[in-house]
């Protein structure tokens, strides 16, 4: 849950794998950089500003819920669903290793390419 309250959901695996490993808490305006609107000519790629010891950890935890109900998908048509329920069933909860995130994670303060 979100300091504002608020619960995330993706349709997406990767990104929610993103959301395992990679804080965006101490970041310096506008911290992560991403797409909502992500498919095969729009791959995700990941821009962090004021990368910092905690911004990306070695492992994580992925939520799986069975559906969306109660979630509002914002902005539309992205991967992204948000509730402010306070339980979500959770179906399965999935380990996650830094290894496993594969995709491009751009550090723009440093100018270079974590991987």
């Amino acid at each position: 849950m979100s300091k504002a309250g608020n619960i995330y959901a993706s349709n997406i695996a990767s990104t929610a794998m993103m959301k395992a490993i990679i804080s965006n808490e101490d970041l310096s305006f506008p911290g992560l950089e991403y797409s909502y609107f992500i498919n095969k000519l729009n791959l995700l790629k990941i821009k962090i500003h004021g990368i910092n010891n905690q911004t990306i950890g070695e492992s994580g935890f992925v939520y799986v819920i069975n559906n969306t109900q109660g979630f509002k998908n914002s902005p539309a048509y992205s991967w992204q669903y948000v509730s402010k329920e306070e339980k979500i069933p959770i179906a399965a909860i999935i380990p996650i290793q830094r290894k496993d995130f594969t995709y491009q994670i751009i550090d723009v303060t440093n100018k270079k390419i974590i991987q």
